[in-house]
């Protein structure tokens, strides 16, 4: 008659220990993964390229239509203040969802949903980071750059 295998408590032990530490890591790494859409706004500037001054406004949110809006004022190109360029900060650099960014400078105006941004950035595992750069150009027309750093 044969007989059937025997685990040692060790042995039981063991195997269960291993597979909630599998069970651990799996739920970490999802918890890491990037939702399609969502993306971290790391960092937003404004930056003036023109050889006037430039008051640019920004608003930034998951509905634009009640988006945290800030205006930034910004010297001409090259001034000594070094205040041609300036970052914009808010909850948009800590905490990942969809984000669209609308800007302004006096009638001239781009608006960027979040599917544009995120159709710039790569999806992966991690928290998406978007850097933005809003540009007044010299012939005071409004650029948006979007990159991800890697």
């Amino acid at each position: 008659m044969p007989s059937t295998p025997t685990y040692s408590r060790r042995t039981v032990l063991g195997l269960g220990l291993g597979g909630l530490g599998t069970t651990l890591t799996a739920a970490v790494a999802w918890g890491q993964r990037s939702d399609p859409g969502t993306f971290r706004i790391a960092s937003l500037h404004v930056a003036n390229d023109s050889s006037e001054r430039a008051t640019v406004e920004i608003a930034v949110g998951t509905d634009l239509e009640t988006a945290r809006e800030t205006t930034r004022w910004l010297d001409p190109a090259g001034h000594e203040s070094g205040h041609d360029r300036q970052a914009v900060r808010g909850p948009w650099d800590e905490t990942a969802r969809p984000y669209g960014i609308r800007s302004r400078l006096g009638e001239e105006s781009i608006r960027l949903s979040s599917e544009e941004i995120a159709n710039q950035l790569e999806d992966g595992w991690g928290v998406t980071e978007a850097h933005v750069t809003i540009t007044v150009t010299p012939d005071r027309r409004l650029e948006a750059n979007v990159f991800a750093l890697e």
